[in-house]
């Protein structure tokens, strides 16, 4: 029931499915919700995970988004009741707040932003804004001069780019990408080689890998294809590829394999720290300058007995 409302939502994408959920349930109290209408209908779901120590629940801990999940039958009041009772459910278990990271307007199939307004209606804070450079192909992206001389040096220097699917080039991507984040960031990928494969060969049309080589893999981007968004989820790149403009080459034919198939938006991905209060101005300007713009990943934090007592 879950997976099939998912798949016929206005705003969900795959990574709302249960396969995708799921893979890290060991590290995750499920706190989620199905909502059935008065004709017993299934029309809305919620995403959330449970923080018992602090009270809290999250919409979603595990994922980049979560939140209430919903079909085309939704209004603005039965959004309202949908989270009010959610509310009411979460305060009888004892918890007091719910951190709601909703789905970015983006991967809406259809306007669906009832939720952020009947959160606003209870106080909700916003805690949260990650800033994101998208792509929208309904304006052709014009790249800066920077990016075109080094997509021309990459070319010029015999750099090679391919999508593949061999496990050991999953592995070797990843030992790229672990090295870089813990070389520049001091921190490890969110998933594990083995964590990216199990999700791979669970949604293969959703979970892409593009390389860019000449001898051997030099730089690399996962993709979250969700049909709508093109999303790079990971961006890793060696010194060696970082000498020979490897990576400008390679998020170009990414672009163009995102137009060509149809999607309407290209997601670099966010480039900020500390939940949006640190700028990475250096990575939003390489985004920048592929004819890149902002969007936000938000979070807001909302008193559930509030939430509870909301009256439209």
């Amino acid at each position: 029931m879950w997976d099939e409302f998912v798949r016929h939502s206005l705003n969900a994408t795959f990574l709302l499915q249960r396969d995708y959920m799921d893979y890290h349930a060991d590290r995750f109290e499920d706190a989620s919700l199905l909502f059935l209408d008065d004709k017993e209908r299934l029309c809305g779901l919620l995403a959330a995970n449970a923080c018992s120590l602090e009270k809290q629940i999250v919409a979603h801990g595990g994922l980049t988004y979560g939140g209430l999940i919903v079909n085309h039958r939704l209004t603005t009041l039965s959004a309202c009741s949908m989270l009010t009772a959610a509310a009411r459910e979460y305060r009888a278990r004892d918890f007091e707040t719910m951190l709601y990271k909703p789905v970015p307007c983006m991967y809406h199939v259809h306007p669906a932003q009832e939720d952020l307004y009947v959160l606003f209606r209870a106080g909700a804070v916003l805690v949260s804004r990650a800033i994101s450079t998208a792509i929208d192909f309904s304006i052709y992206p014009e790249y800066s001069n920077l990016r075109k001389r080094k997509i021309k040096k990459a070319q010029s220097a015999g750099i090679r780019v391919a999508e593949v699917c061999e496990k050991n080039q999953w592995q070797d991507f990843h030992a790229i990408l672990k090295d870089v984040l813990y070389t520049r960031h001091r921190v490890f990928p969110v998933h594990s080689a083995e964590e990216l494969q199990l999700l791979a060969a669970r949604f293969p049309e959703n979970i892409r890998l593009f390389t860019a080589f000449d001898e051997n893999i030099c730089a690399g981007i996962v993709v979250y294809d969700t049909k709508r968004v093109f999303h790079l989820q990971y961006i890793a790149a060696n010194d060696h590829a970082c000498n020979k403009c490897a990576l400008d080459v390679l998020i170009d034919h990414t672009i163009h394999i995102a137009r060509k198939e149809g999607h309407r938006y290209f997601d670099f991905g966010i480039s900020t720290e500390q939940d949006g209060r640190r700028l990475n101005k250096g990575l939003i300007f390489q985004k920048e300058g592929f004819g890149g713009h902002a969007f936000c990943y938000d979070a807001y934090m909302v008193n559930l007995n509030e939430l509870a007592h909301l009256c439209m």
